[in-house]
């Protein structure tokens, strides 16, 4: 086997390797659980998406003797939250949102309709399913996030460094398995992040790119409240307070109903967006699109193989860094027999070497 460490937008050499051999398509497994959870067509298309009846009821048989390992099992709202983040799947009300976003970013430049400076106030939730870094730019809005201000509540950042901290004991992988299949990659995960930690190290990526490309404004520093409805209050109270300071027009983004509710108490303007109603079964989806979905649905459910190729994908591995994280990277793993191992070595040795010089 022959393993590399390789940034996401290395994939395409992998796709194009496969392309030149011939092949169509591959089928996309969680070894785990032993189960196919979409074919990807070459020519970027995704079909036969696993149902989610089948999806819950393949998690439930896989269910390791321990409450604390049940919630680390992936599952079926993972590999939507995915779709929706590289733009393959719309949320239920995505005309509606977009229209507000798009009305609200053109007012904002003529004064005669917005006296004083728009700046979009983010929930946790956009950060955990990555909007602004994937879904806004799966869509042709006529804008990107580099043209709007933002703001991020410190409540919001204290409430995604609360969850990086659940790492695999040796005791847990031994629960894990005896559940599972494949057992074989989950070596890799010896004292590596728990399902909920990877998920925020995600939201963390989107988190660091508004700090660092962005300039996102910050909201004072708050003690988070015990009572998870009060911590929604509060991260409104302060985008509220941060607005009547800075004499800005806050409009809140969020997925929480409730959240929306807080925010028309406090008199803030606010859309939220909507899971899908229906079951996503495949589509298009964009060669940028197709890059960030790999990387993500690696992370999230920590291994992927990639059915007919030779090939297996890791979002979490023994030594990944924070930069790593930070850097959009995943592990692949290649059979020396496979038919694409040397080319496909050659080439993403080449692209290493470019990148670095």
């Amino acid at each position: 086997m022959t393993e590399r460490v390789i940034a996401q937008d290395l994939l395409m050499v992998l796709f194009n390797e496969l392309h030149s051999q011939g092949k169509s398509s591959f089928v996309v497994k969680y070894p785990f659980y032993d189960v196919s959870l979409f074919d990807f067509y070459l020519d970027f298309r995704i079909r036969n998406v696993i149902r989610k009846e089948k999806m819950q009821t393949i998690r439930s048989e896989h269910m390791p003797d321990s409450n604390f390992l049940i919630s680390d099992l992936p599952a079926f709202g993972d590999l939507e939250s995915t779709f929706l983040s590289c733009g393959a799947q719309d949320y239920a009300n995505w005309d509606e949102f977009s229209k507000w976003l798009s009305d609200l970013v053109g007012g904002s430049k003529d004064p005669r309709r917005m006296a004083g400076t728009l700046c979009f106030a983010i929930d946790t939730n956009i950060l955990y399913n990555r909007f602004f870094t994937g879904t806004l730019p799966a869509k042709d809005m006529g804008f990107s996030a580099e043209d709007i201000e933002v703001v991020i509540s410190d409540l919001v950042r204290t409430e995604i460094s609360n969850r990086i901290k659940y790492k695999y004991r040796s005791g847990n992988l031994v629960k894990m398995k005896s559940s599972f299949k494949n057992r074989k990659y989950l070596n890799e995960f010896a004292n590596r992040n728990m399902l909920m930690t990877r998920k925020a190290k995600l939201a963390q990526q989107e988190l660091d790119y508004f700090t660092r490309e962005l300039s996102a404004h910050a909201t004072d520093q708050t003690t988070i409240p015990r009572d998870k409805e009060q911590v929604d209050i509060e991260i409104v109270k302060s985008y509220k307070f941060f607005g009547q300071q800075c004499g800005m027009n806050i409009a809140l983004i969020t997925m929480d109903q409730n959240m929306a509710d807080h925010a028309k108490n406090h008199s803030l303007m606010y859309h939220t967006l909507v899971y899908p109603k229906t079951e996503y079964r495949g589509g298009p989806i964009s060669p940028w699109g197709t890059l960030q979905m790999f990387h993500d649905l690696a992370v999230k459910f920590g291994v992927l193989v990639l059915g007919g190729t030779g090939v297996v994908m890791f979002g979490e591995w023994r030594g990944k860094t924070s930069q790593d994280y930070t850097n959009g990277k995943v592990k692949l793993v290649m059979d020396e027999n496979s038919s694409i191992h040397d080319r496909l070595v050659k080439d993403l040795d080449l692209c290493e070497k470019i990148l670095k010089t």
